[in-house]
Parts: structure tokens; sequence; C-alpha cells
């Protein structure tokens, strides 16, 4: 398996390229969902619902940041910014996460 690229011409670019690589990755979950439908297999398609639903919440917030990213540009301080924005995403996704380790932790 080749590295993944380390240079991109900016940082709309490596946006542009991770949300290609969402839908990639929504496209191969949708695919696994569809053969659970043809099987039909219930356990595999009630086990997949999470990566499902995760995977929207992944896809969409790419999406947005991209939006942004192409709405006000990256000049001056506004690459600052984005690093801001997409740090309290990172913070505030550790938190859910674990959120839901501790609440579904046995007991």
């Amino acid at each position: 398996m080749d590295a993944p690229p380390t240079q991109y011409d900016s940082v709309q670019a490596l946006f542009e390229k991770i949300y290609e690589h969402e839908i990639y990755i929504t496209r191969s979950i949708n695919e696994l969902v569809h053969v659970g439908n043809s099987e039909p297999d219930y356990s595999t398609l009630q086990f997949l619902q999470w990566y499902v639903a995760e995977q929207h919440q992944e896809e969409f917030l790419m999406k947005g940041i991209l939006d942004k990213i192409k709405l006000i540009g990256t000049a001056g301080q506004v690459l600052y910014l984005i690093d801001q924005e997409i740090g309290k995403l990172a913070t505030s996704s550790a938190k859910e996460t674990t959120a839901l380790t501790v609440g579904t932790a046995p007991a």
C-alpha cells in the first residue's frame, strides 16, 4: 500500500481530498449494506447501522469545513481561524467518543 500524500497545493486542496475520501468510505459502507439486504443478513445490517450514521456525520463535517474554506478563503489570518475551528471540532468529537464509551461500558 502506498503512503498517503503529504504535500498539497493548499488547505482547500487538502480538504477536497479528505472529502473525496469520505465519499469513497460512504460508498463502501453502502455497498456492504446492499449485500446485507440482498442476502438478507439482518445481524450484519444491524451492525452496519452505526457505521452508516457515523459516516453520514463524517461526510457532513468535512463538507461543512470545505464549504467554509471556499466561502472565506485562506488568506492572511484565516488559516489561524480555520485551525481554531478544527481544533474545537476535534475536542468536541473526543468528548463525544469518551461519553459514548463510558456510557456503554459494562458495569
